[in-house]
């Protein structure tokens, strides 16, 4: 049963983490309308922060625990997600601001729609749509690239291990998305006492 529900909401990960950056936004485009916007610089500078900090402390796990440097690396994503809560706050200050009163030539006010029109594709292309977790998203970049570093000569030329980290495809792991990454700290995990290096 619980597999089946699994199953089910495996789809909502991304569509849920774009609502949370659009509700973020949208607590955050309110606030500074209410004339408090160092709560957002104070809350948005904190997120960061903590997204550095466990980044941060994954990257030094000792490298017999990959899935322990997996699982706090991933929190890195906190700092993509508060960028783009930032870009949507941006987006409804700048739609509401460029709102025209009644009574404006019909041209002007195309023109200003338009204008924020714009920014506002701008800003959701350039840091709403970037904050999610796929396989070629910048947290999986990330990730791979401190495994890569990480694991560089660990292993035994060819071993189990070593294609967990650095084939495309191994072991039921294909490319370095969320699932992907699991089962390949899994197989480095179970393969570390026999194929690392002496």
């Amino acid at each position: 049963m619980l597999s089946a529900l699994g199953d089910a909401l495996k789809g909502l990960a991304a569509p849920l983490r774009a609502l949370l950056v659009a509700l973020v936004g949208a607590w955050w485009a309110a606030l500074w309308f209410g004339g408090t916007r160092w709560t957002v610089a104070v809350v948005a500078a904190v997120a960061v922060m903590v997204g550095l900090l466990i980044d941060f402390a994954g990257r030094h796990v000792p490298a017999n625990r990959p899935k322990l440097k997996i699982g706090l690396m991933e929190w890195w994503i906190i700092i993509p997600m508060v960028l783009a809560a930032v870009a949507a706050a941006a987006a409804i200050i700048v739609t509401v601001t460029l709102t025209v009163p009644d009574g404006t030539p019909a041209a002007t006010k195309e023109t200003i729609g338009a204008v924020a029109t714009a920014i506002t594709s701008f800003l959701s292309a350039g840091f709403v749509e970037r904050a999610g977790d796929e396989d070629e998203s910048r947290v999986s970049d990330r990730i791979r690239g401190h495994f890569y570093e990480t694991y560089k000569t660990s292993f035994t030329d060819g071993s189990a291990a070593e294609l967990y980290v650095f084939s495309g495809s191994y072991g039921g792991a294909t490319g370095w998305g969320r699932a992907a990454r699991r089962i390949r700290a899994q197989g480095i995990e179970g393969k570390w006492a026999s194929d690392k290096v002496a």
